[in-house]
């Protein structure tokens, strides 16, 4: 979910500040800096060189049949480290302005194309 990440990401970077700065130059630095998209991370010329990619909505889930297939011991637990961060939990949907999320759709065109996401 590109448009979750960059909020988090938003979010993250900017605890315990009163004002937030403005989400839109967040978005463009965040851009010029490559911290957006994380496509080239686990693809090669444009096209994915994983085996898995686990998608952060189903982690848990993802997670535990991964642990399951390559036979390591489990359950694993994951962190709920920045939780405390960020109060008040609107949905992405209804926070972000229409040039945020063509934006966000632009940057993360591969993303949204490979894991069928949606802006709804």
């Amino acid at each position: 979910m590109p448009g979750h990440a960059a909020g988090s990401a938003y979010h993250w970077e900017n605890r315990g500040r009163r004002r937030l700065p403005a989400f839109g130059r967040f978005l463009k630095k965040m851009h010029r800096d490559r911290k957006i998209s994380n496509f080239e991370t686990y693809a090669i010329d444009g096209k994915i060189a994983v085996d898995k990619v686990l998608l952060y909505e189903n982690l848990a889930d993802e997670l535990e049949a991964l642990v399951a297939r390559l036979g390591l011991p489990g359950p694993l637990e994951l962190p709920n480290a920045k939780r405390q961060y960020r109060k008040a939990r609107r949905p992405y949907q209804e926070v972000y302005s229409p040039w945020e999320r063509d934006f966000i759709a632009q940057v993360c065109a591969r993303e949204i194309k490979e894991f069928g996401y949606r802006f709804e």
